[in-house]
């Protein structure tokens, strides 16, 4: 039913972080999501795939509410990455096209428009 829910499996306890309000944001069984958690901040990242948006979500009780982030590029997602210490998350658009955004205020910091058609995000500790 396309619900993102966060588990505590200290208490066992989940909490529902979004749920579609709308039937055209219902999605089939087999729609793959993609997912992109940060450690800087309590919050989610997904997008399913091929769609062209991204929605961020609190992932604690009372923190942020969900936001639909949505580009000016009419490309589809193909894969979701955060970085793992810098307040970045990347967004793979079909076509080769990568897009670093800032985790606060959603803004582009870069564009990468290379010939790939296979993306992998690898995350180094530095």
């Amino acid at each position: 039913d396309a619900t993102i829910r966060s588990c505590d499996f200290a208490t066992e306890q989940t909490l529902v972080l979004h749920s579609p309000e709308k039937k055209t944001d219902h999605v089939s069984i087999d729609t793959e999501v993609h997912l992109a958690l940060t450690p800087l901040e309590p919050i989610v990242f997904f997008g399913f795939h091929k769609r062209m948006s991204v929605t961020v979500v609190g992932t604690v009780e009372g923190g942020r509410p969900p936001t639909k982030i949505k580009t000016d590029l009419k490309k589809p997602i193909v894969n979701l990455a955060c970085h793992p210490r810098l307040p970045v998350f990347y967004v793979a658009y079909a076509e080769g096209l990568v897009r670093a955004y800032n985790v606060q205020t959603y803004a582009v910091h870069y564009t990468l428009q290379r010939n790939i058609h296979c993306f992998v995000f690898i995350c180094f500790i530095i």
